[in-house]
């Protein structure tokens, strides 16, 4: 479904939907008619139906999300879209084989009912079970990864690099071994560069993570630099008791 719901756009495409944006405004066309075309928009309008309107429940399928690797800001509306697909073509295939199966001998009702509800409902709980368990993979490999991009780091900061530089270079190191650690540090060193707030960035990072390790790690740094002691050592005591554990 990704695969499909997939378009890619040349530049030139997209430099003539500029255009046509450009003269829009100047016809005093509305601000929702302006809007970028995503590659998912074809999902936008049902958003009321495929996104969750409660906002604390909206933050915890995005947080699920992310920790799955699922980054994109219509991931959510994508998953209860897979959920809903897999589940009605799932639904569909099992009230075909029922039929099938009806047509070639005599069975009995519950024999039907359940060979239509069990796929229905095993291709609705796919999904989820797909994300729960990238969840626990990504965990796993950001944890079996963690002590040796603190040893980096350690070696980066000695060896005189910044903080930022040494995040940097852990992100591009560590992608061979440990792309989901890669793929945080990165995002770290993105959101830094961009300008926001070091600290936050970094609360951020331990938050979409959910491994304890990575938010004893953060306060670490954090505390380092509310109190001015030298990240160096801090990270050197830190690193070696994680090394032990």
């Amino acid at each position: 479904l990704p695969s499909l719901m997939k378009k890619e756009t040349d530049g030139f495409s997209k430099l003539k939907a500029q255009a046509e944006q450009i003269k829009a405004a100047k016809k005093g066309t509305s601000k929702a008619e302006l809007r970028t075309v995503g590659k998912n928009d074809k999902l936008e309008k049902f958003s009321s139906f495929l996104e969750p309107q409660d906002a604390e429940q909206m933050s915890a399928a995005r947080l699920t999300l992310l920790r799955a690797g699922y980054s994109a800001k219509n991931a959510v509306r994508t998953f209860h879209f897979a959920q809903f697909a897999l589940g009605i073509g799932f639904l569909i295939l099992g009230v075909i084989y029922a039929m099938v199966t009806k047509a070639q001998q005599e069975v009995s009702t519950q024999f039907m009912i359940l060979s239509t509800i069990i796929p229905g409902a095993a291709g609705y709980y796919l999904p989820q079970y797909w994300v729960q368990r990238r969840v626990q993979s990504r965990r796993e490999e950001i944890i079996s990864g963690f002590p040796d991009a603190l040893d980096m780091m350690l070696v980066c900061i000695e060896a005189g690099q910044s903080l930022d530089q040494s995040i940097n270079r852990i992100a591009t190191e560590s992608r061979a071994g440990y792309p989901a650690l890669a793929d945080e540090f990165e995002m770290v060193a993105h959101e830094v560069k961009a300008g926001k707030e070091r600290v936050k960035v970094l609360k951020d990072m331990s938050e979409r993570v959910g491994v304890a390790d990575v938010a004893s790690f953060v306060t670490t740094l954090v505390q380092s630099a509310t109190f001015g002691t030298s990240i160096a050592e801090a990270l050197r005591v830190y690193s070696a008791e994680m090394r032990d554990k």
